[in-house]
């Protein structure tokens, strides 16, 4: 029983510290996933610059100078058959004949680099294809995730 005039003071004070604590720690998971979102490189956003700034019919050297300017690993394959996904060539997967290109250029994208979605990791690469006279004919973009 208490006194007359004397408040009851402490009931409900745990139960909104949980809630202020609970509310913080979904604010700073949601920042975290936000953040987590807007890292590196997406598939969507490489293929959206690649729309823009690589022209079909353009050559190998301006192909990797776009891969340097955004500092992309790359190398040059002459054989376009040595790179597969089961049986298929990359150019097969791009819908392309192998015997009609003289090359390829390889561009990945690797560790926090490649976002390939929410505490996914992997990494991005992408393909150009040249033909005979060396002018590109095609770009493919493809994800590789490996786990998590």
């Amino acid at each position: 029983m208490r006194a007359p005039g004397i408040a009851q003071v402490g009931c409900r004070t745990p139960i909104v510290g949980c809630l202020s604590l609970l509310l913080l720690v979904a604010v700073a998971l949601a920042v975290w996933v936000w953040q987590d979102s807007k890292r590196g490189w997406t598939v969507t956003k490489l293929e959206s610059l690649l729309a823009v700034e690589i022209q079909v019919g353009c050559d190998r050297q301006h192909v990797e100078a776009w891969l340097d300017k955004h500092e992309i690993q790359h190398s040059y394959w002459a054989d376009t058959t040595g790179d597969r996904s089961g049986h298929s060539t990359m150019p097969m997967l791009a819908g392309l004949r192998d015997e009609d290109l003289s090359g390829m250029v390889r561009g990945w994208i690797k560790g926090s680099e490649a976002n390939l979605g929410f505490l996914e990791n992997g990494e991005i690469r992408v393909y150009f294809f040249f033909d005979k006279q060396g002018a590109c004919v095609g770009h493919w973009v493809v994800p590789f995730v490996f786990s998590f």
